[in-house]
């Protein structure tokens, strides 16, 4: 058996004929465009009440339609004053503000949002408030979104923050200013101090001299211990005068080639190291950027110390750096008498003195060496075993120049 063919129309008409148009029905239309509307709806109120700072929903006539509960805590605000009410009508009318209308009037229609609009008033019910407004027009619709943001706590910290800030800086004046009178007068005192002992300094060397040979052992002795006092303190009035005034120098910082600057240092103490037949081994160091005159200060205590703590067989003074979590670890090391690791944290303090007056010193170099390390961000410390040596090593935190 043949099938059918159904042969498609041949003309317009007939094409016409063959569609089956189905009506729309316009209750469907309608039911479907509510429920978008009833679900934005729901959207839009479970967004405003999820905000946690005061939002309101404003229509184009500026009337209240939704208002989440953060606002009724923040203000003090009641339902019925609320809802369907002219912004301005709220609470009695405390919300109508001069600055608020300008904000509504003025700012807010040049565009379709503004940004932390700044309002100051006092409310009847909760005092002083500093509002910061935040306001935005949803799309096309005539709906503003109106969100409050209350920063009376913060402005008051603020506020508190810069007077403590000028409270400083008077303190910090008045700081500066007696600083500078004490600087002053520790150099008065430094000169006065140590021009008496310079006299009797001199006035030992003129009866040791004048009276050679006709002194008594004794006396000589008595003579070279009051020089020799004289000339210590002398010593330990510069030094302090010195520690003094490092808080109040000016922080340079420069490019320092440290293998130059030890090469410096060891001119310097060309004599001692000559006297004490010192062996020195400088291993390549860095560049890095720091006080130049202050860094040679902390080598040169280091390295004197070296000289001034030797024992009797051959001083080995062995300088080396490495770099370590960006910054670079200088080490000086030598073989000589040590001491006990208890007193590790010790001998940076002032006037620590591990080896009595036997030999020569004040005390201060230490100290001084630790007050320059931590001018410059860093740390010093030691390891020592008492016999068989010493290591310091004080780490610089600046960025090399180049190796």
């Amino acid at each position: 058996m043949k099938k059918s063919v159904v042969l498609p129309p041949r003309n317009p008409v007939e094409l016409k004929q063959t569609i089956a148009i189905s009506p729309v029905d316009p209750d469907k239309v309608v039911d479907k465009n509510q429920i978008l509307v009833e679900e934005y709806g729901k959207y839009l109120e479970a967004l405003v009440h999820c905000v946690p700072t005061p939002l309101l929903v404003l229509d184009d006539q500026l009337r209240v339609k939704m208002v989440n509960e953060c606002f009724y805590t923040t203000f003090k605000a009641k339902v019925d004053q609320t809802e369907n009410c002219l912004i301005y009508d709220l609470g009695n009318g405390q919300w109508n503000i001069p600055s608020l209308r300008k904000f509504f009037e003025e700012i807010l229609p040049s565009g379709k949002k503004f940004a932390h609009y700044e309002v100051t008033h006092k409310f009847e019910t909760i005092g002083n408030k500093i509002m910061l407004l935040n306001a935005r027009q949803i799309g096309t619709m005539p709906i503003i979104l109106l969100n409050i943001e209350d920063i009376t706590e913060r402005r008051l910290r603020e506020t508190e923050l810069q007077e403590l800030n000028s409270e400083l800086g008077k303190h910090g004046s008045k700081l500066h200013s007696s600083n500078v009178e004490l600087e002053h007068f520790a150099a008065e005192a430094s000169h006065d101090l140590q021009e008496p002992l310079g006299i009797i300094s001199n006035f030992m060397d003129l009866l040791a001299s004048g009276y050679k040979g006709q002194l008594e052992p004794k006396a000589q002795e008595y003579i070279e211990i009051a020089k020799n006092s004289a000339t210590r303190a002398q010593e330990l009035i510069r030094s302090l005068l010195h520690y003094a005034k490092m808080d109040s120098e000016e922080k340079v910082r420069e490019t320092v080639d440290v293998k130059s600057l030890v090469s410096q240092v060891l001119a310097d103490l060309r004599c001692q190291v000559e006297d004490s037949s010192a062996e020195i081994i400088c291993d390549p160091l860095p560049t890095i950027i720091g006080d130049k005159l202050q860094l040679g200060r902390v080598f040169q205590n280091l390295i004197s110390n070296a000289i001034k703590y030797r024992r009797e067989e051959p001083l080995k003074i062995h300088i080396s750096a490495r770099q370590e979590n960006a910054a670079w670890i200088f080490k000086v090391n030598d073989n000589g008498s040590g001491f006990d690791s208890k007193y590790n944290d010790r001998i940076f303090d002032m006037f620590q003195r591990l080896h009595g007056r036997e030999i020569a010193g004040v005390g201060i170099g230490l100290a001084a060496c630790k007050k320059i390390v931590e001018r410059h961000g860093g740390k010093i410390w030691a390891e020592s075993e008492k016999g068989k040596g010493t290591s310091f090593y004080f780490s610089i935190p600046e960025p090399t120049v180049n190796r």
